[in-house]
């Protein structure tokens, strides 16, 4: 088979590999800036991401041997574009998590009741997705709302970019909050009552969707094969569930990526009512629960920015200190803090999307081992309550498979085993949701994939003795909430 191309844009940076019978033969990964320009938000700049992403493919095409023949994209959930008639952006992206659309959460259900909400989406009614900030670019920015054309997320903003109609698939927009899920399509009613427009809005497809081939001259831009195929991709939790080989009865997902997840596969026609979100998922007739935190990745990234010199977006690849530099320097240590990793609000393990983060225990002789790790340590703490709040609403989370950067780390992934108290297999790759959405282009183009492409790479059981630590220092971290919670 010739290759395919398998693309994954996340919040802070964008991955691109090149796949054969073989597995991923080449990756790049292209890193952007997130922008906080005032207290709440966060944003992208659309047009730097785009070129980042060109650049990334434009390195990987180049050292194919053939021109890839189709290519697929993974996305960040919840991140909105407002796009005008000349397909270019309005305005910077807003992420998922942007707080200032939130404070359109109570006016959505005052006009139609939670409960309604629920029953028509599947989902717990959250204030980081996607209809939020349809809303608040409506009312704070109608000048924008009125020029759009469409609100977009990232998916169909490449699919534009490379010629084609916007198109989103079933998990991309359950994630708006206002996808039926029964008849698979935008709800009117829930349109209605956030007072959107439909027609500003992508057409619905089938995830795995072939929507057309590029022209000469794009391919030829890009490096692809003439009449290169676009395939509508999904969500990059569920593309990672793919690209890690889940299946329903099998292992859980652990993705330690820019943001924290834990997700699970089950049939399609079995009913679920509970606080993890369950979305249609990119193969067949499954779905997928996600329960999600902003804490991961993103906290090491913040971490990092902090203790570095300022640095501008011209330079970020310049930057001396990595990620692993970072973990690797809690490897020598204990400590008694507490890190709350609320920066960005807490979702499924609290749902206080208004919390905030804290660090207690400091003193002079603190440093920057016991710093890191209790960082480490509290994303973990997150992670855990998460599983709990899964298991509660009737799934398993009884073994794990870790994906996405965090994933290379052993020592972060023995810390997430005796935390959670199960075992984890891990990958060691950052590009699973990158190569899933390769397999989605592979299954389009009736081409056949080996699951076994991407290895388990080790293992990781929990120790009783750390566990047992733990347990109790997990009670410290509620407290800590607990104790910080601002009144209303």
């Amino acid at each position: 088979m010739g290759s395919l191309l398998g693309i994954d844009i996340g919040t802070t940076g964008c991955k691109v590999v090149a796949v054969d019978d073989q597995g991923i033969r080449h990756r790049a990964y292209e890193e952007y800036p997130l922008s906080i320009p005032e207290f709440g938000a966060a944003e992208l700049d659309t047009e730097y991401v785009w070129q980042a992403l060109q650049g990334a493919i434009r390195q990987v095409t180049g050292e194919c041997n053939e021109p890839p023949e189709a290519l697929c994209v993974s996305v960040l959930g919840e991140a909105v574009t407002a796009v005008g008639k000349d397909r270019k952006p309005l305005a910077p992206t807003i992420v998922s998590f942007d707080k200032r659309p939130n404070i359109y959460a109570d006016q959505l259900f005052q006009r139609i009741s939670k409960e309604h909400i629920r029953r028509i989406t599947g989902l717990e009614p959250l204030p980081h997705y996607a209809i939020f900030k349809w809303m608040w670019i409506s009312n704070k920015s109608s000048e924008i709302y009125n020029k759009a054309w469409k609100l977009l997320c990232y998916g169909e903003l490449v699919a534009v970019r490379l010629g084609f109609e916007p198109l989103i698939d079933y998990s991309m927009a359950a994630r708006t909050l206002a996808f039926d899920l029964d008849s698979l399509n935008w709800s009117p009613e829930i349109l209605s009552a956030a007072e959107i427009e439909v027609t500003k809005l992508p057409e619905i497809v089938a995830p795995g969707t072939s929507i057309g081939r590029l022209s000469d001259d794009i391919s030829a831009d890009l490096g692809l094969a003439p009449n290169a195929t676009f395939v509508v991709g999904g969500l990059d939790q569920a593309c990672a569930a793919v690209g890690a080989g889940l299946d329903v009865g099998g292992k859980s997902l652990l993705s330690m990526g820019t943001t924290g997840v834990l997700a699970e596969i089950f049939q399609g026609d079995q009913q679920h009512a509970g606080a993890i979100p369950v979305i249609p998922h990119v193969t067949r007739s499954e779905r997928i629960a996600i329960a999600g935190t902003p804490a991961g990745g993103a906290v090491l990234r913040w971490f990092r920015d902090i203790i570095n010199p300022t640095i501008d977006s011209e330079r970020l690849s310049e930057i001396s200190i990595t990620y692993s530099d970072i973990i690797d320097s809690a490897k020598k240590c204990s400590t008694d803090m507490i890190f709350v990793p609320h920066l960005g609000g807490s979702r499924i393990a609290f749902n206080d999307p208004d919390a905030k983060g804290a660090i207690v225990g400091l003193t002079f002789g603190t440093d920057r081992c016991e710093l890191v790790r209790s960082i480490l340590e509290g994303v973990a703490f997150e992670i855990s309550l998460m599983k709990d709040v899964m298991r509660k609403d009737g799934f398993r989370i009884d073994e794990l498979i870790a994906v996405g950067g965090g994933s290379k780390s052993k020592l972060w992934l023995q810390i997430m085993a005796d935390i959670l108290n199960v075992s984890i297999a891990s990958t060691e790759s950052a590009d699973v949701a990158a190569f899933g959405a390769a397999r989605i282009a592979a299954e389009a183009m009736d081409i056949g994939f080996d699951t076994r492409l991407l290895l388990i790479r080790d293992r990781f059981d929990p120790s009783a003795e750390s566990s047992e630590l733990y347990a109790d220092k997990r009670e410290r971290f509620k407290a800590v909430y607990e104790s910080i919670l601002i009144p209303n």
